[in-house]
């Protein structure tokens, strides 16, 4: 692969990740409850430091599947907790 192409498939492949990244955030800011909106904001934040300089292929790869994963889990259970709502706390 050439230069030319190895920098297309990065842009492409950053593109995706930070698509996915979010995608993720919007999810997690769905959620009613203050504490869940907070927890998965940071887990999903922290979750991307932790892995962004990730540089085997194939890790990316499965990093990204498992994170289009949770993005399913996050939409379903977010749609979840805006069925059973519960008063505002304090800090909202």
């Amino acid at each position: 692969m050439t230069a030319q192409a190895a920098a297309v498939v990065a842009a492409v492949s950053r593109t995706e990740k930070l698509a996915l990244y979010r995608a993720m955030l919007r999810a997690a800011r769905q959620f009613q409850s203050y504490n869940f909106r907070r927890y998965f904001v940071a887990r999903v934040q922290r979750g991307f430091r932790e892995r962004r300089d990730e540089t085997d292929p194939e890790r990316v790869v499965e990093l990204m599947q498992r994170g289009r994963h949770e993005l399913t889990m996050l939409r379903r259970q977010a749609l979840v907790n805006q069925l059973y709502t519960t008063d505002k706390l304090v800090v909202e």
